[in-house]
């Protein structure tokens, strides 16, 4: 079997590269009759995580309480934005600690608050469903930064 010359070979290129082009193009793409692509979609097509369905939220229920104690990324910029992995580990449970610690305090005071989600890397807080009562108490409190 005879090899194939090196100037055939670079004649064939060029139209393999762009009849692969071309493929790549439509498959992606797809052809359509529409004018134009939409990448919206109506608020009401929105599925939850994991294609669930969206959890029932009562307006104002779910809240966010921030503290003051400092966050691991407010941390980090005050050291100048470095840091070791185990100084990220222990600022970090610095951080949960100090929501710990509030939680136990408030449930001194009567206040049992049940959190759902906890933040300490970019900004130190967590959410959770607040009655009126709990948002008063906590905004009371010296270590919150707000609610």
């Amino acid at each position: 079997m005879p090899t194939p010359r090196l100037s055939d070979v670079r004649r064939v290129a060029p139209a393999v590269i762009i009849v692969l082009a071309a493929t790549l193009l439509v498959v992606g793409f797809g052809v359509s009759g529409a004018s134009e692509r939409s990448l919206s979609s109506q608020a009401s097509a929105w599925r939850g995580l994991v294609g669930g369905a969206r959890p029932p939220v009562t307006v104002g229920q779910r809240m966010l309480v921030v503290l003051k104690a400092p966050s691991l990324a407010a941390r980090v910029a005050a050291n100048g934005g470095l840091a070791t992995q185990k100084q990220e580990h222990e600022w970090t449970r610095s951080a949960i600690a100090a929501q710990q610690q509030l939680l136990a305090e408030l449930s001194v005071h009567g206040v049992q608050i049940r959190k759902e989600f906890s933040f300490a890397r970019v900004l130190n807080g967590f959410s959770a469903p607040l009655d009126a009562r709990a948002v008063a108490v906590l905004e009371s409190q010296p270590e919150v930064a707000g609610v």
